[in-house]
């Protein structure tokens, strides 16, 4: 197994600003398809040697660039096992285990952690003030050889955390998610295969206001449905269930050669059904939501005179409707697109591995709250370029560097609203002046590897991201900077 270094590129999210790391200096698999597609029929063929690794991580993130319900401050701390199996031909098992802590401080009013997907149906109270959340997730993957080139992967994906509101009324969150993947491969040549895969994902959050012996006072609860106006209750307690349910179906398909020069293609179409109760044992529609997305992927590969470019190509598409609990009456709409392609050209020259890469994002969001007269539509572009260096320091140390600059300019605007009230002002006006403001994004990357033999890898990663946005003259609702600080060390065991 070899961790391949990584160059930084950044890309323009559905959103928000985003910064990504990933691993475009090679393969990090045997498979090329598998590095693509989420299809777990293709483990049996990308990974050959066995390995446990360890990993142990900590980000932080600070400043006021933020939408309206982000933390001003936030951390995470993470504790990853993953293992791999080759059993006896033909089954293979892969699996993880991951414990997570997060501290959020100063997230104004929103409860729930479903801040920003596009569901207008927000249960908030009028405190600000820190989360401490807690979470586990077991993941666990069997594939297998079923005859000639044929191949079965199964993965089973559970998570669970729980989060606290550490001022007054102390809302607490119960967070559940189970994640159902199928998939059938045919691999007709070395690296070329067609295959379909099928994702079921049963999440649920509870929310729990309960009454305190000492409580402070009555709480104020706004629940929204929509960017204005929310219904506001003095309440002791309440509780809010979402439950949320995404089916999606894919295609993969790979035309490679042994030098891994080809085409790749992933399309994928999905929907999402969430509904929102509140009441507990008796309980009381709130609203439905609908979410339907269409996913497309496209990596193609050549190798040019000893150097080795690639062209990507992607393509989202989310087309989201919020109805009214009982009229079952469209009361919000959403449309989201991202067209998104770039290329990489990487060299090997023995020691040293040189990687360029560009990358255009192009953004059209739209939303619409009928009930209360508020539009908006944002049409943005985003433009990267990295440089990355891996460099091999005699027969033990590899060391990796990189750096991506990225410019998100908006080329097309407007917000349209009719007697708005100060909730709107406060909770998500911000949200859409966010949007709206020009940023420069900065990433560095580092990564040093130490290979000891035939036994594994030791691994330390670092990265830095900072966003710097130019605000309008007349914006005082966002500040200007955000930064992003995170280090990893692992280590990859190939012994058991």
């Amino acid at each position: 197994m070899n961790f391949i270094p990584f160059i930084v590129t950044t890309y323009l999210g559905l959103v928000g600003h985003i910064g990504d790391v990933c691993s475009p200096l090679g393969n990090v698999s045997d498979f090329p398809l598998y590095d693509l597609s989420s299809n777990p029929a293709w483990v049996y063929l990308a990974e050959k040697e066995k390995y446990t690794s360890v990993w142990i991580g900590r980000n932080s993130t600070n400043g006021d660039f933020r939408k309206p319900f982000d933390p001003k401050k936030e951390s995470r701390t993470l504790y990853h096992i993953d293992w791999f199996q080759p059993f006896k031909a033909p089954h293979t098992f892969k699996g993880s285990f991951e414990f997570v802590r997060d501290i959020e401080e100063d997230v104004m009013w929103a409860i729930g952690r479903d801040r920003y997907s596009g569901n207008p149906f927000i249960i908030a109270d009028s405190s600000t003030g820190g989360f401490d959340i807690t979470g586990i997730s077991l993941d666990a993957t069997y594939s297998r050889n079923l005859f000639n080139n044929y191949s079965i992967g199964l993965s089973l994906t559970y998570c669970v955390d729980n989060g606290l509101k550490r001022v007054f009324p102390k809302p607490e969150l119960l967070h559940r998610d189970i994640n159902t993947l199928m998939g059938v491969g045919y691999h007709y040549k070395e690296k070329s295969g067609i295959g379909i895969f099928f994702s079921y994902t049963d999440n649920e959050e509870n929310i729990n206001l309960k009454k305190y012996e000492f409580a402070e006072g009555v709480p104020e609860l706004y629940k929204f449905r929509g960017f204005d106006k929310p219904i506001v209750l003095y309440k002791e307690s309440e509780n809010r269930l979402n439950k949320n349910r995404i089916l999606s179906f894919g295609v993969d398909l790979a035309f490679m050669n042994k030098k891994n020069e080809g085409i790749l293609l992933v399309p994928e179409i999905g929907k999402r059904n969430l509904k929102v109760t509140d009441g507990g044992t008796n309980p009381q529609p709130q609203g439905r939501f609908e979410d339907y997305f269409i996913d497309i992927d496209v990596l193609a590969r050549k190798d040019i005179s000893g150097l080795n470019a690639s062209l990507t190509y992607s393509y989202r598409n989310f087309s989201q409707s919020a109805l009214h609990p009982e009229f079952n009456v469209e009361i919000v709409a959403s449309d989201f697109a991202l067209q998104e392609g770039g290329f990489l050209v990487t060299h090997d020259f023995r020691k040293n591995i040189i990687g360029l890469q560009y990358k255009l994002s192009l953004t059209e969001m739209n939303r619409m709250d009928h009930y209360n007269r508020i539009n908006y539509n944002v049409s943005a572009s985003k433009n990267s370029v990295g440089i990355s260096s891996l460099t091999k320091l005699g027969d033990w140390i590899e060391l990796g560097v990189s750096y991506a600059f990225s410019w998100y300019r908006v080329s097309d605007s407007s917000i349209s609203t009719v007697d708005v009230s100060d909730y709107y002002l406060k909770a998500f006006y911000p949200e859409f002046v966010y949007y709206l403001q020009d940023v420069n994004i900065h990433n560095i990357s580092l990564l040093w590897i130490y290979h000891y033999g035939p036994i594994g890898d030791i691994i330390l990663k670092g990265i830095y991201k900072r966003e710097n946005a130019s605000l309008s003259p007349d914006v005082d609702c966002i500040g200007d900077v955000r930064n992003t600080l995170g280090l990893q060390f692992g280590i990859s065991l190939f012994i058991f």
